[in-house]
């Protein structure tokens, strides 16, 4: 299988015949598309043949997960936006089929701290929520969501799952059930749902190679599983804790200082408290949601009110929860 790596605007392949010029012409289409998403990070998208050759019956899929490494999330932050709107305009811009959304309940299950009761009561609410948002940005008949648990008991996904614990090449006693899940979810949605591209998000300018973001789980699956699945990525999400600058940008942890998708939300008054002029950190955070509600309006249409602060609280309140 032949893999283009935008980064280094060149294609290896393990086939010799597939390097040819129709390739690299797709591929600097493909790359020129993604980086018109506004969010995509330049030099790391990773584009399969198999997306080169065709994109119109192909769909775009993205994962969230519930819980940090350490506790099950305290609700869904505004920064998911960056994730459902750029799937969105990369689906468009691609002519791709439809955006899976797929939610690992059953992973987070795995974990020894997990309340199994928790994490339902969690996924009936954001379930709920999403249904509400993509009815009311007009996309529920492409935009399909998928739990972890309606899936990984059916026979194809067992028998992906199986198939990577026998694998002599996976040193399956320093993985965790989790991350087998994960790669296992990548190849049965490639199998069984058409998926062509995985957009991720990843922590730019990492001092370590390895890191808490999804391109561990990208670059793992193709180690172990094959160059069969295209990846893109956006940038992590924003706290205004200086602790915590970087986080993940669906899930969010007790006393985070973030804007989570609520009914109660008050994102003005948040604002307000997070934001210190002379604290740099904090002034930066605030120019991300405003980046945020910009992308999602060039997508999605104008809020019509003027303020970054009353466009979140109107996000918030119009799309997830009217």
């Amino acid at each position: 299988m032949s893999i283009s790596y935008i980064k280094n605007e060149v294609i290896s392949s393990d086939n010799i015949h597939s390097f040819n010029s129709s390739l690299i012409n797709e591929s600097s289409k493909i790359e020129k598309l993604l980086y018109e998403s506004e969010d995509v990070i330049k030099g790391t998208s990773i584009i399969s043949n198999s997306l080169l050759e065709n994109t119109s019956n192909k769909s775009i899929y993205f994962g969230t997960g519930l819980c940090t490494t350490k506790e099950i999330s305290c609700g869904l932050p505004f920064d998911f936006i960056s994730m459902l709107t750029t799937a969105e305009k990369i689906k468009q811009a691609l002519n791709l089929d439809k955006v899976i959304h797929l939610i690992a309940d059953s992973h987070a299950k795995t974990n020894a701290f997990i309340d199994e009761k928790a994490v339902d009561n969690l996924i009936t609410e954001q379930k709920q929520i999403l249904d509400r948002a993509c009815k009311n940005l007009g996309i529920s008949e492409h935009y399909k969501i998928i739990l972890a648990s309606d899936i990984d008991k059916n026979k194809e996904y067992t028998e992906i799952f199986e198939s990577l614990i026998s694998n002599n090449s996976i040193p399956v006693n320093d993985v965790t059930q989790y991350e087998l899940k994960e790669w296992t979810d990548i190849e049965y949605l490639r199998r069984y749902h058409n998926v062509g591209i995985k957009l991720s998000w990843v922590i730019e300018n990492k001092k370590k190679k390895q890191g808490f973001d999804e391109s561990r789980f990208d670059r793992d699956y193709s180690k172990y599983i094959g160059n069969h699945m295209s990846f893109t990525y956006i940038p992590a999400g924003k706290t205004f804790s200086p602790a915590r600058a970087n986080a993940c940008p669906y899930t969010s942890i007790n006393d985070e200082k973030r804007i989570l998708i609520k009914k109660d939300e008050n994102a003005a008054e948040k604002l307000a408290t997070f934001v210190d002029q002379k604290v740099k950190h904090t002034v930066r955070t605030k120019e991300y949601l405003e980046h945020l509600v910009n992308n999602f309006e060039n997508v999605f249409g104008d809020q019509y009110t003027k303020d970054a602060s009353s466009k979140i609280d109107a996000i918030i309140q119009r799309v997830f929860f009217n």
